[in-house]
């Protein structure tokens, strides 16, 4: 009788050993149509409204003989206008998809630089509004970013996956009593005339994959230091 309730056992047992055991499903990588070069982003973060707005210039080199679509991924977002060189172009948002119909085929002989206006509130994934609430009543007021594997694109459009390397630029307006992080070297941080906002300029001039685009806004102090030749530059709250 111990014998038959041990094999029931192993046998009952079995399908989940034999579905612990099973590879994760095959990821394959992306058919590219284009090769993204730089993506510049340009934008405003309102912490109380969270929401980030503003623009999106990608310059990329197509990789067909003749594209006349590009294919953004793009979800959530509100799409306000796309020009290519001012010229406004066509759109399609379809699910996670921007479809955008280019005004004549290009080849790989040109270079297109792309311009998205749009707008995001509360995004599902990507970035986060960190704020006081009622649990926790001193929590500090943050915005950061998390974009692997593949979740910028639910707070900026672009090419979300990893077999694209580019450089990036990153323009960030906040309340002038925030601090703005991002990739690469600050280029410029200046107070604009409102008095009530001040804009960071980075950018980052070794190609990378777009989940690492990052960008963090919070109430930091800047502390500098070095080792041997190497300047070290951390930010502390």
């Amino acid at each position: 009788m111990k014998h038959c309730i041990l094999v029931a056992l192993l046998f009952g047992f079995s399908p989940i050993v034999y579905a612990q055991r099973q590879p994760p499903p095959e990821h394959l990588p992306r058919n590219r149509t284009y090769d993204v070069l730089h993506y510049k982003l340009n934008i405003f973060i309102d912490e109380k409204k969270k929401t980030c707005r503003g623009d999106v210039t990608i310059d990329l080199i197509p990789l067909l003989k003749q594209l006349d679509t590009v294919q953004l991924d793009a979800a959530g977002l509100n799409i306000i206008r796309i020009q290519l060189n001012s010229d406004s172009l066509n759109f399609i948002s379809e699910g996670n998809k921007l479809l955008i119909a280019l005004d004549k085929p290009y080849s790989s002989s040109d270079t297109l630089n792309l311009t998205i206006s749009y707008s995001v509130t509360s995004p599902k994934k990507g970035l986060y509004f960190i704020s006081p609430d009622s649990s926790y009543p001193n929590k500090q007021i943050q915005v950061w970013s998390q974009g692997a594997p593949e979740d910028n694109h639910y707070w900026f459009p672009c090419y979300d996956f990893p077999n694209d390397r580019a450089t990036s630029e990153m323009i960030v307006t906040v309340d002038k009593r925030f601090t703005v992080i991002s990739n690469g070297k600050l280029l410029r941080q200046k107070e604009n005339s409102s008095g009530n906002s001040i804009t960071y300029h980075w950018f980052e001039s070794k190609s990378h994959v777009s989940y690492l685009i990052s960008l963090v806004v919070g109430e930091y102090i800047e502390v500098k230091d070095v080792y041997g030749t190497v300047p070290i530059v951390t930010s502390h709250r």
